[in-house]
């Protein structure tokens, strides 16, 4: 997600340096009712759970998949590393 091995840390404020992940939340635009987004990772351990990145605490957790008042659905394309700029 990050290129960041230590991420999810699931601790607040993880994502300040990563904020282009929030694009689409309320968090970039005060109208979006979505304060987070779903990514494709579920908990091993808890089939009702999926990581999301949250705009509101800066941070990827797992969150219950029937909290559908809060999250959205993040658009997204796929962009090779290579035609990235750093």
């Amino acid at each position: 997600m990050t290129g960041n091995n230590n991420i999810p840390t699931f601790e607040e404020g993880e994502l300040n340096n990563f904020i282009y992940l929030l694009e689409n939340t309320r968090f970039s635009d005060g109208n979006n009712a979505a304060w987070a987004w779903w990514l494709e990772t579920s908990d091993s351990s808890n089939s009702s759970h999926a990581l999301d990145a949250d705009g509101h605490y800066l941070q990827v957790y797992f969150n219950n998949v029937s909290d559908k008042n809060v999250n959205g659905v993040r658009p997204a394309i796929e962009v090779s590393k290579t035609n990235i700029e750093y």
